[in-house]
């Protein structure tokens, strides 16, 4: 029979204090966990593939992170305090500040534009196809709309590959029930002129 070792004991946490995988100690300064709450939360905004944006309730950006900048081509300090529709094309700009009135008459969670080709403008001017979803963001008594926008440039470019695609074998099915129906021998005929 195998001798059965002892579990070595543990000492007693210390009076007064806790200790816990997921809770940190209880004698951490309030401005050491602040830092670390703030570390979280930009690690997890700079983690994100899609741009994020906060709006203040004036349409001012207040926050983004580096997929933005990268996105739009513009350093962050060029977009703070910069109003959103900056990074809207010129065509839909005043259609753009009445679509953010009425989104802040009923703040819901919701993708912007539904049925709409929506574009969004870069630094250089250009445009490019987005998908941008919405979220009321409420702290410290503030109002303010997250956005997330996606670029969904690639994706377009994929979806019209594949209509491509499917057009050029649509074509090849037509010529295909085409040679068909003539006669064996005439078949070098419909070749020289396809």
């Amino acid at each position: 029979m195998a001798a059965v070792k002892p579990k070595p004991k543990r000492e007693p946490a210390p009076a007064g204090k806790r200790f816990s995988p997921t809770i940190p100690p209880l004698d951490i300064p309030a401005e050491d966990a602040l830092r670390r709450s703030e570390d979280r939360f930009r690690g997890l905004l700079e983690a994100a593939p899609d741009a994020i944006l906060e709006v203040d309730s004036e349409g001012k950006i207040v926050t983004l992170n580096q997929a933005a900048e990268r996105m739009f081509g513009y350093q962050r300090d060029e977009l703070l305090g910069k109003r959103v529709e900056h990074l809207v094309p010129e065509s839909a700009r005043a259609a753009h500040v009445r679509g953010r009135g009425s989104y802040a008459e009923q703040p819901v969670r919701r993708p912007m534009g539904i049925g709409l080709d929506l574009k969004a403008q870069k630094k250089d001017g250009s445009l490019f196809p987005v998908e941008i979803s919405l979220s009321p963001n409420w702290t410290s008594g503030e109002r303010s709309v997250i956005a997330i926008v996606r670029d969904m440039t690639e994706h377009r470019r994929m979806q019209d590959a594949v209509r491509l695609s499917e057009e050029r074998l649509r074509q090849a099915q037509k010529l295909e029930a085409l040679a068909s129906t003539v006669p064996a021998k005439q078949h070098w005929r419909l070749a020289i002129t396809a």
